[in-house]
């Protein structure tokens, strides 16, 4: 079986451990409109999807013929190579995360975000562009959407919103 089935059918089946382990929230008395269940039903559905859309995908890859299989490509797993190098890439990860902790209630939500996605990008390899700066624009307005507006979660506006 290919390997990127297989991890498509592991984390479809944790989607499915976890949606179950989130069912069993109660639901308490303080009246939000999300409730205490309901980032981790997103969650759980958001993985469920993504994983079986990935399976999917995969399937029509394999079945078309293009590309080499998982299992053909090799071991070629760049900075994972060496566990010190892996380690040092997750930690410039987490870095870049903890700055964003950092400058959350400063900056606001929206700057921080986008910002996190041009860093993390940035850091990743993707050459910084105007491409760039508009999908770190672009996801950083769809999570404000997603939070702000459908799930009515209050998030910091930082100083920019006293100089407007």
């Amino acid at each position: 079986m290919d390997r990127d089935i297989l991890c498509g059918v592991i984390a479809f089946a944790i989607a499915l451990a976890y949606l179950t382990a989130a069912a069993t929230i109660p639901e308490t008395a303080i009246g939000d409109t999300v409730g205490a269940a309901g980032v981790p039903h997103l969650l759980g559905y958001g993985l469920a999807i993504m994983s079986a859309l990935y399976v999917g995908q995969r399937l029509l890859v394999l079945r078309a013929g293009i590309g080499p299989t998982a299992d053909e490509e090799g071991d070629s797993r760049g900075v994972f190579d060496h566990p010190l190098a892996a380690f040092a890439w997750a930690a410039g990860a987490v870095a870049i995360c903890a700055v964003f902790i950092f400058f959350f209630e400063t900056t606001g939500y929206f700057l921080s975000v986008a910002l996190l996605i041009f860093a993390m990008c940035v850091y990743q390899g993707v050459k910084p562009d105007i491409r760039l700066a508009a999908i770190s624009i672009g996801g950083a307005v769809v999570f404000w959407l997603i939070f702000v507006m459908l799930l009515d979660v209050h998030m910091p506006l930082g100083i920019w919103a006293d100089l407007i």
